[in-house]
């Protein structure tokens, strides 16, 4: 049975599909200021453990068919709106990049960018000099097998 607070908690979150229907406009507004297709936004209940979201594209980076961005609803539910819009973010600078450079990369451009749109990083690809997109502390470890 739920607690008082963890109700309320969860009385409080948009529901996924509005904070889906938020997500797409961000993705619209973006795309539109960079001249660059919009991509589908999905949640995806396949996308569990480490992976919070992913970007998916079909066809050659210079001939790009569609493309995705696909965001766990685990996790959404789990740790809420801010920590899904810094991933969900962050999957929109590989969008950008992609379709603006062909860049498929965590380099450089990619963290300039990802940092300009608020986006997250874990802490090892940002780096010293980008710590302040620097997150991830929420996901789950990597759980070690027990023997046997």
């Amino acid at each position: 049975m739920l607690t008082g607070q963890e109700l309320q908690e969860r009385t409080n979150k948009m529901t996924a599909y509005e904070f889906h229907n938020k997500l797409q406009k961000v993705a619209e507004s973006i795309s539109k200021t960079h001249k660059v297709p919009v991509p589908e936004v999905y949640f995806n209940a396949r996308l569990i453990g480490r992976t919070a979201a992913m970007y998916r594209w079909w066809g050659p980076t210079d001939n790009i068919q569609r493309s995705a961005i696909y965001m766990s609803l685990a996790t959404y539910l789990e740790y809420g709106e801010e920590s899904m819009t810094k991933h969900f973010l962050h999957e929109l600078a590989h969008h950008l990049l992609i379709h603006l450079y062909g860049d498929r990369t965590h380099g450089d451009r990619f963290k300039k960018t990802c940092v300009a749109l608020g986006g997250s990083m874990n802490a090892k690809l940002a780096g010293e000099k980008y710590k302040e997109a620097a997150t991830h502390d929420f996901l789950p470890k990597r759980r070690r097998r027990t023997a046997r």
